[in-house]
């Protein structure tokens, strides 16, 4: 077995992204349901119409902002002989 004379690299890199995102309060439902029934396009052919819905629920407080994180991790090694 022969040694020859190199040289090694080791690293790592970690990452914590974090955001509170006021955009995404009022995604789904932002101001509450409106349901309209029918079978087939029944349904949108009423609400195209302006025909009155079947239910209707409000939500009287929005949703909070998304206040969220997550971690990213990156590992590398590197190495070269020389000789």
């Amino acid at each position: 077995m022969e040694f020859r004379p190199h040289n090694l690299r080791l690293g790592a890199d970690f990452v914590r992204n974090a955001a509170l995102d006021g955009f995404t309060s009022g995604r789904g439902q932002p101001r509450g349901l409106i349901t309209y029934t029918g079978s087939g396009t029944d349904a949108l052919a009423n609400l195209l119409l302006g025909n009155a819905p079947n239910s209707v629920s409000y939500t009287p407080e929005g949703r909070p902002a998304m206040d969220t994180y997550n971690w990213e991790s990156g590992y590398f090694r590197a190495g070269r002989f020389f000789g």
